[in-house]
């Protein structure tokens, strides 16, 4: 019967049909114990949830289907299953459990030789390191992110950037400000260069830090753009009061 309904979920074009067929599958081969069923509605399932913003339950089922992997499987769905739920953790804050599935994720797409989907892992992989301060083995995995992620499609380059600003990050809690100016200004770049993060807020934070960064390696009149192209940029965010908090800076 799982099966059945996995069939008529691949063909159903309409999302809340889709979604509610998948969570007819899941349920029929999850509650008869039909661990390799459970385990492919959980990936497709699981997705649509995570897609849809609804992490915790995506994160629930995904972990799941994660229970359900044997050393037979294809490592491709087995990645994306762990992709899935390093996802939805990541953006439920539960950064151990985010970790612990992007590591997973970046094994497997190894083995199907996915190097973009790797990059993609390992961008996650670093984003929960540095929420768990642990900035040292952040920049190991996000500089390998950095090597990958070329590969990805187009509309994931957008990381690119991230990583840049996450290795800015980690290097100015490491006292590294110089090597931390250099990541942040290629952000920058990046995002000016029409590579748009979906986080607006990016930009003005990325800004804001290179201004930082600047002014420890005593380039005072770089600091002072930087921190004016953020106070611009979240003048226009109307983000106001961020705003008057750049505005000045660095040229005491």
């Amino acid at each position: 019967r799982a099966r059945l309904t996995l069939t008529l979920a691949s063909l159903e074009d309409d999302p809340e049909a889709r979604t509610s067929l998948m969570r007819t599958a899941f349920e029929q081969a999850s509650s008869g114990e039909h661990f390799f069923e459970t385990f492919l509605s959980a990936v497709e399932y699981s997705s649509l949830l995570n897609l849809a913003g609804r992490f915790e339950e995506g994160l629930e089922v995904a972990e799941v289907g994660t229970a359900c992997t044997t050393p037979d499987l294809p490592a491709f769905p087995v990645a994306a299953v762990h992709l899935t739920a390093a996802e939805c953790a990541v953006n439920l804050g539960r950064w151990p459990a985010a970790e612990r599935h992007a590591v997973q994720a970046a094994a497997h797409y190894d083995r199907a030789r996915e190097t973009g989907c790797a990059g993609v892992a390992r961008h996650l992989m670093g984003l929960a390191l540095v929420a768990q301060h642990r900035y040292e083995a952040a920049i190991v995995i996000l500089e390998a992110a950095l090597a990958d992620l070329p590969c990805t499609d187009e509309q994931e380059h957008w990381r690119l950037a991230d990583v840049r600003f996450l290795l800015a990050a980690s290097n100015e809690s490491l006292y590294d400000a110089r090597q931390g100016s250099a990541h942040v200004l290629e952000a920058l770049r990046l995002m000016d260069g029409g590579l748009a993060h979906p986080d607006t807020t990016v930009y003005p934070r990325a800004a804001h830090l290179a201004g930082r960064l600047l002014e420890q390696i005593d380039e005072g009149c770089a600091a002072v753009r930087c921190y004016e192209r953020a106070a611009a940029s979240w003048r226009e965010l109307g983000a106001l009061p961020a705003a008057v908090n750049c505005s000045g800076k660095g040229r005491d």
